[in-house]
């Protein structure tokens, strides 16, 4: 019986997770932590996230800290890790894209990472961003999620109401704060700054960044309403491969 050849699967070996916001729309929960140790269900985004990384064969991970970064040493201090993590403390806040060079500057791996805002749950194998970007010869990928409207819309008929759809998801899609990114893009970072002001619409306007659509269980934590939604999602078990790894103490 003759072998089928599978495809080769890319999986980055490093990572980087900016873990610097302060969360504001969080509060009370954030005066005493930062944004990315608010428990979902019970555990700390940075804990959902980490136990992500390491089913993705991720390696290595820096996380980029500012306020309350105490916190988050003792939280990765505490966690059994399968993986490297290197903290790296702002001496200021230096934005998105900022963080994002500072951390690959002090993993000093080379090659191609993995770059996550610490305020994002998404149920997807995230080695698929690196295999995206490699199969397309591209500088970067982004993950993109659909635009899902915060109003509920009406169907009109001239001045006749022929529906009410609450919240739907519209035709269009956003950044969802995961990347894959080569060493390439990472050069044309900002020292200070965010990378969608300047470097990822220049890498679209050359063809040189491509978007990965994801439609499954994605949420970005912005606020108590979506801490309860991200909630709803683990308790229908629509988080499993953000599960905690086999032998993994939390």
């Amino acid at each position: 019986m003759q072998s089928v050849a599978r495809p080769h699967v890319a999986r980055p070996a490093a990572a980087i997770i900016i873990a610097g916001g302060k969360g504001e729309r969080l509060r009370p929960l954030t005066n005493t932590r930062p944004k990315c140790l608010v428990e979902v269900a019970g555990r700390p985004i940075l804990d959902w996230q980490l136990a992500s990384l390491e089913g993705a064969g991720v390696q290595r991970v820096a996380i980029i800290g500012y306020y309350l970064f105490e916190a988050i040493d003792a939280f990765v201090a505490g966690r059994a890790n399968h993986l490297r993590v290197d903290l790296v403390r702002e001496e200021r806040p230096l934005g998105r894209g900022g963080a994002i060079k500072l951390g690959y500057r002090e993993l000093g791996t080379g090659g191609s990472v993995l770059a996550l805002n610490g305020d994002i749950l998404c149920d997807l194998d995230l080695a698929a961003l690196e295999n995206l970007r490699v199969e397309n010869g591209t500088s970067a990928a982004i993950l993109a999620v659909p635009l899902r409207s915060p109003y509920g819309i009406l169907d009109l008929e001239r001045t006749r109401v022929t529906a009410f759809r609450e919240k739907p998801v519209l035709n269009h899609w956003i950044n969802g704060g995961i990347y894959a990114l080569s060493e390439e893009a990472l050069e044309l970072f900002p020292d200070e700054g965010d990378h969608e002001d300047s470097t990822f619409p220049d890498l679209a306007t050359q063809g040189r960044l491509s978007a990965l659509r994801f439609s499954g269980p994605w949420r970005s934590i912005d606020s108590l309403k979506d801490l309860r939604e991200a909630e709803e999602l683990v308790a229908a078990g629509a988080l499993s491969r953000q599960s905690p790894v086999a032998s993994l103490a939390f």
